[in-house]
Parts: C-alpha cells; sequence; structure tokens
C-alpha cells in the first residue's frame, strides 16, 4: 500500500466569509501551508457591478452516528434511563451496528451481511445493506430525513485515508487517520493495517494540516477525537498511539500539530487502550477523558485530566470492556447521564458483556451506580438518540434482540 513521504501541507481554497516512554518514540511532524495571497492591483474598484461574493464554508454532512457526536467524542448530553425494563425486539439475526434514523427509529447491520430497521411503532423490515466494513452514518437530508450510507463516504476530501477509518468535525475542522502502514502489525482490529499520520482540514480555508508521528509509532484506532481539553475554545485532537515497545498512550496535539501531553503508556507492546470520550466527569465537574486500558485483559477503564504537558491519571476500575477483539467496531461505550444529577457517567458493558453498567467518578474514585442484566451477550454499539425531550438508548444481543431503553 502507498505510503505518503515526509508530511507536505497544501493550501485548497480561498479564505472563509466571515467567520507508555517518551523517549521511545519520535516526536512527530507537522507542517501547514497558507493559501497562496493574491498580488494587490492598482486599478480602482468598478463603479458598478455585481457584487463579489466570497466563498463559503464546506459544511461537514450532518448525520446521525454509531460514535454519538460528529467529533468522535462519545458523550451524549442528556439522561438516559436504566432503571425501566427495556422493550425487547426479535432481529432474525445478530446485529454488528446500530444507528439512529432522529425518529425513534433505527437502522441496523447484521453479522450475516444483512440489514434491516426498526421503526417507532417498533415494526421491522429489511432494508439495502450499506457497503465496507466501517460502521453506518444516517446522512440527514435538508429536510431532516435519513439516508444510511457507510462511513468511508467521508474520507473522500482527506490524502490516503485509512483504509476502515472515519472523518470527525469540529465546527469548520474535519480531520482523519492517513498514512496506513503495517509497522505495527498487533491486529487487534482485525488487519495489520494502522495509520501514520493525522489529516486535519479547515474547510473555510482550504488549509491542511498533516500531524505524523515517526517510527515505532502508530495511531491505533479508526478515528481521531475532537474536544477542548485545555478551555481555549478551540478544539485539540486526542489519539492513541502505540509501539511495539511500550505499547499504547494518549496524545493530545494542537490542530497546527504541536504535542499537547501524552500520557503514561502501558508498558509493554501489544497493549491497547481505547479512548472513548472527554466530558464533565469529575466529582466537581471537572473535564476528564475516559478510555478503556486492555479492553480484552481485564478491561480497566481510567479517568484522566489534562495537567501542564501531561495527561494525569485520577481514577480507575475493572473489569470491563469496550471492544471485542478483532473487531473495527470501537464504540461500545458511551458517556451519559444515568442518574439525572446533571453529570454524565461511563455507560459499558461487564468483561463478560452479560451486563450493562454506569459508572461514576467519585471522591474516592470511581464505582459502579447502575447495572442492568441483559440476558445474553451485548454485541452491538451502545446507539443513543433524542426523541423529543426523551434520550432513547439500544443495544443488540447475542441471541439476536434489540434492546430499547425509552423514559417511563
Amino acid at each position: 500500500m502507498r505510503l505518503l513521504p515526509v508530511a507536505v501541507a497544501v493550501a485548497l481554497g480561498a479564505a472563509c466569509a466571515g467567520g507508555d516512554d517518551p523517549a521511545a518514540t519520535s516526536p512527530p511532524t507537522s507542517t501547514t501551508a497558507p493559501a497562496t495571497p493574491t498580488a494587490p492591483s492598482s486599478a480602482p474598484p468598478p463603479a458598478t457591478g455585481p457584487a463579489v461574493v466570497e466563498p463559503a464554508c464546506t459544511e461537514a454532512p450532518e448525520a446521525l452516528r454509531t460514535d454519538v457526536t460528529p467529533s468522535g467524542n462519545r458523550w451524549f448530553d442528556g439522561v438516559v434511563d436504566l432503571e425501566t425494563a427495556p422493550v425487547s425486539i426479535g432481529l432474525d439475526g445478530v446485529a454488528e451496528w446500530i444507528v439512529p434514523l432522529g425518529d425513534g427509529g433505527w437502522h441496523i447491520a447484521l453479522e450475516d451481511g444483512r440489514s434491516v430497521e426498526v421503526d417507532t411503532a417498533g415494526a421491522l423490515f429489511e432494508v439495502d445493506a450499506v457497503d465496507g466494513d466501517g460502521p453506518p452514518l444516517a446522512v440527514l437530508d435538508a429536510e431532516g430525513r435519513p439516508r444510511v450510507v457507510g462511513s468511508a463516504t467521508e474520507l473522500a476530501p482527506f490524502d490516503d485515508p485509512l483504509p476502515d477509518g472515519r472523518a470527525v468535525h469540529s465546527g469548520p475542522i474535519s480531520a482523519a487517520l492517513v498514512s496506513p502502514t503495517d509497522r505495527y502489525p498487533h491486529a487487534v482490529l482485525g488487519d495489520d493495517i494502522e495509520a501514520a499520520a493525522v489529516e486535519v482540514l479547515d474547510r473555510c480555508t482550504g488549509e491542511r494540516t498533516r500531524i505524523e508521528v515517526g517510527p515505532p509509532d502508530v495511531i491505533e484506532g479508526v478515528s481521531p477525537l475532537l474536544a477542548d481539553l485545555d478551555g481555549d475554545g478551540i478544539v485539540e485532537l486526542l489519539v492513541t498511539t502505540a509501539n511495539d515497545e511500550v505499547g499504547a498512550r494518549l496524545e493530545a496535539y494542537r490542530l497546527d500539530g504541536t504535542l499537547l501531553a501524552t500520557s503514561d503508556a502501558v508498558g509493554r507492546g501489544r497493549r491497547w487502550r481505547n479512548q472513548l470520550g472527554v466530558a464533565p466527569l469529575g466529582p466537581n465537574g471537572e473535564l476528564e477523558i475516559v478510555d478503556v486500558q486492555t479492553p480484552h485483559l481485564g478491561g480497566i477503564v481510567r479517568f484522566s485530566r489534562l495537567d501542564g504537558d501531561e495527561l494525569v491519571l485520577e481514577a480507575s476500575i475493572g473489569e470491563f470492556t469496550s471492544h471485542v477483539i478483532g473487531s473495527r467496531n470501537l464504540d461500545l461505550g458511551i458517556l451519559a447521564d444515568t442518574t439525572a444529577d446533571g453529570r454524565p457517567e461511563m455507560l459499558i458493558y461487564t468483561q463478560d458483556r452479560f451486563r450493562l453498567v454506569a459508572i461514576e467518578r467519585t471522591d474516592e474514585g470511581a464505582e459502579v451506580v447502575r447495572s442492568v442484566e441483559l440476558g445474553a451477550r451485548g454485541v452491538t454499539n451502545l446507539a443513543v438518540q433524542r426523541v423529543g425531550d426523551a434520550a432513547v438508548l439500544a443495544l443488540g444481543t447475542a441471541d439476536g434482540r434489540l434492546l430499547i431503553w425509552s423514559p417511563s
């Protein structure tokens, strides 16, 4: 597979109208290039004629996603009620992905390659399957009607994207993992290919920035995560970087490619961490990053905060899982308020995936505050959508059921 050489950033368009052991790794490189300036003209402006209209920013497609938000931050800002019994719907197959359709309906991609949809009344009907190995997206048209497509459709603007990756968006910024490489054949996500860089696209200016991680590092995941980690009003990039020497660690970058902060590493090769979200999880509403270290081996849920140039561990708890080894589904955990106290919890499967639990950050660390027996292994992402003022949660089980939690 073609790999890019040292990063080169390219300006694409006109300006927008109006508005782990760091010593074991090579430092990232990034370059940016502004749009080519236009030479000033000595001629006076015309006295008459049509007004010149500046090009507008290119909008990211509005879509409902398996990773909850367009930014890749799996934080649903609402209350999910786990106290009521879920509605159970037989699917005539085992679900792999669930994406909300925005009206209380759901699109379900089955393990056998078929797709079905469930409407608001609970009726089940078969629909055309979506091409590709990645998660489906429900792209909304101008009237808010969903059209389900594969996540690869959003990768077209990026140069040499990760084949199983997906783009993330925040305001005018889009980002995706690029420059596939096989230099770290861990295969935890199903193949030996990981990314060697992140490409950041400003859809107003057309400016591109490529943030490269040098050997032996790779970015082990399917997408970056965009979130404002330092409170300056500008999003940063969060990625999981890994190598065969010290395993995985979290790294946060500014959009210009500057390394903002890094976490500790797992400490040995072929040990992964699944980054999940950023939200005011702390006991007093402090902004924290949550990930799951070694989700296949003990599954430690970790809560970290930005402190200077470090992502410092504040609390941890096991044994849970947010990923099945060999799968590209990294969305088996989300952040949502399950206690109606205005602060989100970590919603995740137990290690055997027979229970769904909510983990709350406390002054003493972290504890399980909700626990629901599923009756079979959970096998899908945790899908959530807002219907009116209510939040509705859905997941699929290994015995072919769709479980839906709606408020009482």
